[in-house]
């Protein structure tokens, strides 16, 4: 029997980006039975086409049907003065959240593919919304005509320029998901369930981990909440120990949770090899040493499957250890319930839909706080970078007055300095009178 087609994901790939070359000029004269020696006429050759990254919320990942893209070429100058079109240009269309490198500097000639690997990536753009683009490869100038070329005493050059080759470039296209929240935890966790259940996603779901095998996006709406107030959730698939080494598919999972604004850890009560207390220690390192300062961002603690067996043990267990956490103040970034005396660890069941209301109100609380954290730290950098630029003001002020003090010396007809008059400082240079 023959196989069906399984749709990749694709967050990373490589491509090369060719401008479009730049038209040839042309050497030509005006003809005419009336004119004897017509002046020159050959028109410029126009410009190549460029090739551009653009951003489009219509798009789901960077799989590409080519690798490939050329821009198109500029047309060349003709007689009777007339100028070559302009090439067009190629665009490549890739998700909202894309970062743009270059392997190597962009070239006019053909470049070995072993050259291109040992270069190092440099950052062109990150289009994180719709419509965002970037230059990644520019047209070829276009030649100039024997008109263009006339100058001087030179008014009948029988000579035309030849157009400037494209620009070639090796462009890596890394895909960073841009989602509100991002669900962290083990393999099996009940992550994916746990995303059909409160969104209109619907990821495969299956009782063996690495069950997902690339991100997932869904859209939550908190109950008794109007549509303007949704927001996005990313099921991260399943970390496994020593993923910020590169372990397994690490840093190609990890790399989805950088853009992120607020983190909900989906703990297992049920497994077997770790404790929950375990899991989010866990977790929590990986995080750190992928990225320092992301486990440090505002997250919820979520303790799935609450009905399965001995899940009320090690609910209380892990409530115990994070609250001994918290005393200790290791966990600062774990962000307290709207309820006042509620734990901080949400016992849910993505399998019999309980407590789902609860965690879809948390997390837009929890969306909320991020969003007036996010502000603060705005406002507060605004207002370092003012004093910033106001201390540099009053610095050249107080040097450019010292400058001036020091020139307020003034020459009389015997040769000897007089300080001018203080009154008069705010009048310009005074030239006192000579007392002889």
């Amino acid at each position: 029997p023959r196989r069906l087609a399984v749709a990749r994901f694709t967050d990373r790939v490589r491509v090369v980006a060719t401008g479009g070359n730049g038209g040839h000029g042309c050497a030509s004269f005006f003809r005419d039975t009336r004119v004897e020696r017509g002046p020159p006429d050959g028109g410029s050759g126009g410009t190549g086409g460029s090739v551009y990254v653009r951003a489009s919320k219509h798009v789901g990942d960077l799989t590409m049907g080519q690798h490939s893209f050329r821009a198109g070429s500029g047309a060349h100058g003709s007689g009777s003065q007339m100028n070559g079109r302009r090439g067009l240009d190629a665009i490549i269309t890739v998700p909202c959240g894309t970062t743009v490198q270059c392997l190597g500097p962009p070239t006019r000639a053909l470049v070995p593919v072993a050259e291109v690997l040992r270069a190092s990536p440099t950052l062109l753009a990150d289009l994180l919304r719709d419509g965002d683009e970037a230059l990644v490869a520019g047209g070829g100038t276009g030649g100039r005509g024997n008109v263009a070329l006339r100058a001087g005493r030179l008014q009948s050059s029988r000579l035309a320029e030849d157009g400037i080759p494209g620009e070639q470039a090796t462009i890596l296209l890394t895909l960073k998901l841009v989602a509100d929240i991002g669900l962290v935890g083990f393999p099996n966790a009940g992550k994916s369930s746990l995303l059909a259940a409160i969104s209109n996603a619907e990821p495969q779901i299956a009782p063996y981990p690495f069950t997902t095998l690339h991100p997932q996006l869904g859209t939550v709406r908190p109950p008794n909440a109007p549509w303007e107030e949704t927001f996005t959730v990313a099921d991260i698939p399943g970390l496994v120990e020593g993923a910020h080494m590169n372990r397994g598919l690490g840093h190609a999972f990890l790399s989805h949770i950088e853009r992120t604004s607020l983190l909900c850890y989906v703990l297992d009560l049920t497994c077997s090899e770790r404790h929950p207390a375990q899991q989010l220690a866990m977790l929590q390192t990986e995080l750190e040493r992928y990225m320092p300062g992301l486990a440090s961002r505002p997250c919820l603690l979520v303790a799935n499957k609450a009905d399965g067996v001995a899940a009320s043990r090690r609910l209380a267990e892990l409530r115990s250890q994070v609250a001994h956490w918290v005393n200790q103040g290791e966990l600062a970034s774990v962000l307290s319930p709207a309820t006042p005396g509620a734990s901080l660890v949400l016992p849910i069941s993505a399998l019999q839909q309980r407590n789902l209301g609860k965690l879809a109100s948390r997390m837009a609380q929890g969306l909320v706080t991020c969003r007036r954290l996010q502000a603060d730290a705005d406002a507060r950098a605004a207002a370092a970078a003012a004093k910033s630029a106001e201390d540099a003001a009053a610095s050249a002020v107080e040097l450019e007055d010292g400058d001036r003090s020091s020139q307020q010396a003034t020459w009389d007809t015997h040769g000897e300095a007089r300080i001018a008059p203080q009154a008069h400082k705010g009048y310009g240079w005074v030239r006192e009178h000579d007392a002889g």
